[in-house]
């Protein structure tokens, strides 16, 4: 399966030089889906805890993680790269969401 934890930013509307820490990227509660590469429907949802965790069982396979593809809202969730699932193993990730905040 896929296990993880999710994160959304940038929280603040300016970049600092040196950044500032209370602009890090945050935990998300994010409702996602996991899709075949390049799939349009979900093979499974999960949604993230209050502090950005999830997991959800797979079979062996290549996935992408993302919103649903249909709701074009914001933050932007997304694995920055496919996600492979080994047999009788969980993948571990981090989820980028991109807050629109610029």
């Amino acid at each position: 399966g896929i296990q993880g934890n999710v994160v959304v930013g940038p929280t603040c509307g300016v970049e600092s030089t040196p950044p500032d820490p209370s602009c890090a990227p945050k935990p998300y509660a994010a409702a996602l889906g996991i899709f075949a590469v390049g799939g349009i429907k979900a093979i499974k949802n999960v949604t993230a805890s209050q502090s950005g965790i999830f997991s959800v069982a797979l079979p062996p396979g290549t996935y992408e993680i993302r919103n649903d593809p249909q709701a074009e809202v914001l933050p932007d969730c997304r694995s920055n790269e496919p996600v492979v699932v080994k047999t009788n193993a969980y993948t571990t990730v981090t989820i980028s969401c991109d807050s629109g905040i610029r």
